[in-house]
């Protein structure tokens, strides 16, 4: 969703419909976007034929678009107009299209591992769903080796990584460069000891064909809150080069419908990348937003309620639009959730609008303001409710150093 999201805001160049609808209100169509190689036989490692479902796919099959098959983009930093750094899941790997073309414009920058310390070594991580792992006889099969079996990645010359555990949130720091978070160390990983989500720094190429991305170092590990351990997504807070915002989650629904045995865990978090501990994790953090906890003062849903828990099945997309707002978008996650039990052959588009929803959510104050986080992050959350409580002309300085003390 993110994704979509992003590259509908940019107006890059789409082809597959798609449209959305709620509360009576219908938004114009998006189209699904298209990425597809360079003539450059350079850039890409293996190229096979592959099925489509009719003639009408012809040009698609013969510009050699990728799909799903190859690849499972979802993270983004847009650089600018005609360039845009991707991050995807199966490899995982990092490269850089042309988003109003959606040609690619750069061979695929496989992530490195890590050393104790942090440092590169000569080994890179790869997946289950790594085409690597395939013969060419194995991709043209009737199965078209969508994976292979976990005893394959162990036995190669890769770390392995689960492949719904790669690339997961990017975001484009004021300085140019890009923050590329996994999205978990859980699943049929060889990282689940390590403290942490892997951040690692990328530093774009110059945007011409053939400019590979670079891995310049790793920046830490990002330490999910209790009961989450999933990144959604990433988005810079404007103007920085040190604070993000996360969207953590858990697996929630994994086949639940409301009420459930479990619940989501969607928390909104600010984090200091530049601040580590000595096992490298970063430790200052502060979460703004729960999700299933947000002050309704207008009532917007109309329930008679002046609080509003989205029952979202998964979050997905975080964008931070100003220094005061945000949007929240959701996955769609069909064909294995159908939240609100709807008729999919009577809906519109159904495969591509099941499920998925957006919000935006605003803050009194402007909390996302580099110049407030500066004193937010350095501050405990004690003494910032004593501050408000009893400002600084306030008589009461013995109750606001005794506060302060606990």
């Amino acid at each position: 969703m993110s994704f979509m999201i992003r590259m509908a805001l940019f107006n890059g160049k789409m082809a597959k419909i798609f449209k959305v609808g709620w509360c009576g209100w219908t938004f114009f169509r998006y189209h699904s976007a298209n990425f597809y190689k360079s003539n450059d036989p350079s850039l890409s490692e293996k190229k096979v034929a592959y099925h489509i479902p009719d003639s009408t796919w012809d040009d698609y099959k013969e510009m050699r678009v990728l799909t799903g098959r190859d690849l499972d983009v979802e993270g983004m930093a847009v650089i600018n107009q005609t360039c845009a750094i991707l991050g995807d899941e199966l490899m995982p790997a990092v490269f850089m299209v042309n988003p109003m073309t959606g040609v690619v414009l750069s061979p695929f920058v496989r992530t490195p591992d890590i050393n104790s310390d942090g440092s590169f070594n000569d080994v890179f991580l790869s997946t289950r769903g790594d085409k690597v792992h395939c013969s060419i006889a194995e991709l043209e099969s009737d199965d078209q080796c969508l994976s292979v079996d976990s005893e394959v990645v162990d036995a190669s010359d890769y770390r392995k990584h689960d492949p719904s555990g790669g690339y997961e949130g990017f975001c484009l720091f004021a300085d140019g460069t890009v923050a590329a978070f996994l999205e978990k160390q859980s699943g049929d990983t060889t990282l689940g000891d390590e403290p942490g989500t892997r951040v690692y720094h990328v530093i774009p190429g110059d945007c011409s064909s053939g400019s590979a991305p670079k891995f310049d170092s790793f920046m830490g590990y990002y330490k999910s809150e209790h009961n989450a351990g999933v990144i959604a997504d990433v988005s810079a807070i404007p103007g920085s080069s040190r604070y993000v915002a996360v969207i953590e989650r858990n697996s929630f629904p994994s086949g639940h419908m409301f009420p459930s045995p479990s619940m989501p865990a969607n928390k909104v978090c600010i984090v200091d990348l530049t601040d580590l501990d000595d096992e490298m994790v970063m430790r200052n953090k502060k979460c703004i937003l729960n999700y299933h906890s947000i002050d309704d003062p207008w009532d917007v849903d109309g329930n008679g309620i002046f609080k509003y828990a989205l029952t979202q099945v998964t979050s997905e997309s975080l964008v931070i639009v100003d220094d005061y707002c945000m949007v929240a978008g959701t996955d769609n996650n069909y064909p294995w959730t159908n939240q609100f039990e709807l008729d999919l052959d009577t809906v519109p588009d159904a495969q591509e609008v099941s499920d998925s929803r957006f919000m935006v959510v605003c803050f009194v104050e402007p909390i996302f303001a580099e110049s407030m986080l500066d004193e937010f992050m350095s501050t405990s959350p004690m003494t910032v409710a004593v501050e408000r409580l009893f400002p600084v002309e306030d008589s009461n300085d013995g109750v606001r150093r005794a506060l302060r003390r606990h």
